[in-house]
Formats: structure tokens, sequence, C-alpha cells
């Protein structure tokens, strides 16, 4: 056994400076192939040959990052068959791609298609693990097929990794309540999500979360506090966003007893509403 112990620093201090720049190298490898071409025409003198091959190797990873990028606006507004579409070919220039495989992840979640969403973001994550938005949209997938031990863990990393992330709060927030966790305890972590929001969509799917559960404990008082301004926040969130959130306020009103005003508003922004069939949050990537 002791003769067993001195290897041990080794190998860590091997995992702590190879695993995050093999991870790295994984995000974009045609990088490293265009460094290692640098590297041989510095030696060679190949000059026109290499440029060729650095010049490919330059186009392959523009095609390649574009796709990412235009998969990415197609799912934030909403076009998800054109994102799925978009998604599948960035993976299969590089089936590697952790960004590929995370996008595809939030596309399947955001269609329902929620094992599917869960295979798609843990092979992500096994590409690269420090990805907090991975991380948060893992916890929507497996929350949402009632593995609540799994989700709770996969939110927490997501914290953990970046304490900034609000919705993995929103999600521990569900997880509680399902879990049958006493009210103050989801109202706190509810509003430590609402300290760290800062885009539209987080701050209003919180607030509406909240709202929730202050109408459920006959709060009203509060609950129009919480939602003073929240029409025009939820104007100013992504195009895939709004469907849900214009739905889950117009379901507020209702619980405040204010019908006529919730048919007012919903039938006032019907005919800006996606329909995608849209069922979970709209902001997992980011």
């Amino acid at each position: 056994m002791a003769q067993n112990t001195p290897t041990a620093p080794t190998r860590s201090h091997w995992d702590s400076w190879w695993r995050p720049l093999s991870e790295r190298m994984l995000l974009i490898p045609e990088a490293v192939g265009i460094t290692i071409l640098l590297l041989i025409s510095t030696q060679t003198g190949q000059i026109t040959l290499l440029g060729l091959g650095i010049g490919l190797l330059t186009g392959w990873m523009a095609l390649r990052i574009g796709l990412l990028y235009f998969t990415q606006k197609l799912l934030e507004t909403g076009r998800m068959t054109a994102a799925e579409r978009c998604g599948r070919i960035a993976h299969r220039l590089y089936p590697w791609s952790a960004d590929a495989l995370a996008l595809r992840g939030v596309i399947a979640l955001s269609i329902g298609e929620y094992d599917q969403a869960a295979v798609l973001l843990r092979n992500s994550l096994a590409l690269y693990p420090h990805a907090a938005a991975t991380q948060t949209a893992l916890c929507g997938a497996l929350l949402m097929v009632g593995r609540l031990a799994a989700a709770r863990m996969a939110a927490q990393a997501a914290i953990v990794l970046d304490p900034q992330r609000a919705v993995a709060y929103l999600y521990l927030a569900e997880i509680e309540q399902i879990e049958g966790r006493s009210a103050l305890e989801v109202e706190d972590t509810l509003r430590r999500g609402l300290t760290v929001a800062q885009s539209n969509d987080d701050q209003a799917a919180l607030r509406c979360a909240l709202a929730g559960l202050l109408i459920s404990q006959g709060r009203m008082a509060e609950t129009a506090l919480v939602l003073a301004g929240i029409e025009s926040l939820i104007a100013g969130c992504s195009l895939a966003a709004q469907h849900r959130l214009r739905g889950r306020y117009g379901e507020l009103l209702i619980a405040q007893g204010q019908i006529e005003r919730a048919r007012e508003y919903l039938q006032k922004t019907s005919m800006q509403t996606p329909t995608n069939g849209r069922r979970s949050a709209a902001w997992e990537v980011g």
C-alpha cells in the first residue's frame, strides 16, 4: 500500500494540467491543426502546401462555427425544426463537438423529447464538463422525467460553475416543491435566483414562479409587487420565451381573479406568439 502512495500526486498533477487543455482542444480542434501546420511551415518552408492546408482548416472552422451560431439564433427565435436540422449538420461536421451536442440537447428539451435531451446533454458534458448552461439544461431534462436527485445534482453543479446561473435556482425551487419542502424554503430559493438574474428571460420566469407561490399562500399584496412591470419585461424576452411566459402570466392573472384582464392580455399578445409547441424553458443555452 505504501509503495503506491508516491504516484498519486503525480497522476493528479498530470490530470489537472492535461485534462483542461484536452477539453479545450476538443472545442476547436481546427485551431490545433492550424497551429501544428504553422509550426511545420517554420521548419520546412513548404509555404504553398501548408498555406492551402491552413486555408482549408480555417474554412472548415468558419463553416462549423457559423452553423453553431445559426442554430443558436434559430433556437432563440423558436424555429425548432430549422434549428434541429442546422444542429444535426454541425454535429456531423464534428461529432465530438460539445457545443453541437448541447444545442441539440436543448432543442430536444424544448420540443418535449426529454430522454433524448438528457442523453445528448450528458454526452456534451462528458466532452466539456465545465459548461454551466449545459448542466442547467440537463437539470431541466432530468426534472421532466422525474429524476429529482440527479436533477438537483445538475442544478447544484451549474451554480458551482456559474453562481449567476439564475435558472438553476428556478429548477431547484421546482424540485423543492415536488419534494414537499416548506413554502419558505422554496421562496428563499426563488429570491436567491432573482438576486442574480440578469436577462429578461430569467427575471420574468423567476418572478412568475415566485408570484405563483405567493398566490398559493394568499399573499396578494406581495404578488402585485412581484408582478409590477412584468408585461413589459416579458415583451423584452427572447421570442421563444415569450409564448411560455405570456401563458403563465395569463394563468397568474386568472388566479388573482382578473379574468377579463387575462383574456384581454392573451388576445392582445396571441398574434405575436410563435407556435412551435415549446414546453420548457427558453434560456438553457447562453
